[in-house]
């Protein structure tokens, strides 16, 4: 449910471009970028919770950009790669499938971490 809000938050966000499939970003390289999108958007939405839509829209964008930097993409570049990927929503899912899978497995993990 996570991964899907943040799909329209990231459709909201970034506007449809024409791209160039040269600078496309590598599926899983992708990944792990939404991954940790989903992350900050969990950790603004249950942490940073404020009054003002706007406030979690500005905090989203910081968040988002030091991502960026992180995984040294830039905002279009990411756009772009992201366009690339809706293009084939068969690709985009299994994509997005891999990152359920794979939180699921941390959030196990943890889960058993803390049990023990």
């Amino acid at each position: 449910m996570r991964i899907l809000n943040l799909i329209i938050l990231l459709t909201i966000f970034f506007a449809c471009n024409k791209s160039n499939h040269s600078n496309k970003i590598s599926e899983k390289k992708m990944q792990s970028i939404i991954k940790d999108m989903v992350a900050a958007d969990v950790f603004v939405g249950n942490y940073l919770v404020k009054d003002s839509t706007q406030y979690i829209k500005r905090e989203l964008v910081k968040y988002y950009d030091t991502i960026f930097a992180i995984h040294k993409v830039s905002k279009k570049q990411f756009e772009e790669s992201l366009n690339q990927y809706m293009q084939d929503p068969n690709q985009f899912k299994i994509m997005l499938d891999s990152i359920q899978v794979n939180a699921r497995k941390v959030n196990a993990l943890d889960v058993k971490l803390n049990v023990n």
